[in-house]
């Protein structure tokens, strides 16, 4: 659920990217453009590339372990 929720973040910073567009050339917009397009990059190739290793926790399938130490 992490990872599909990080790849969505991704994805919506691609669209404020898009939504800039028209504001392309004004350096704060620029700006903000670069570090959007930069961290949605970022979220959405390393969420995909763990998504895709399958390197994420399944609810329930790790045992907890007994508690074995005794309080004295």
């Amino acid at each position: 659920m992490n990872l599909l929720l990080r790849t969505m973040i991704g994805l919506y910073l691609l669209y404020l990217v898009y939504l800039l567009r028209n504001e392309f050339g004004n350096i704060p917009f620029t700006i903000a453009m670069a570090v959007f397009l930069t961290a949605a990059g970022v979220l959405i190739v390393d969420s995909v590339k763990r998504i895709l290793k399958g390197q994420y926790d399944i609810p329930g399938a790790q045992e907890e372990e007994p508690d074995t130490q005794e309080e004295a």
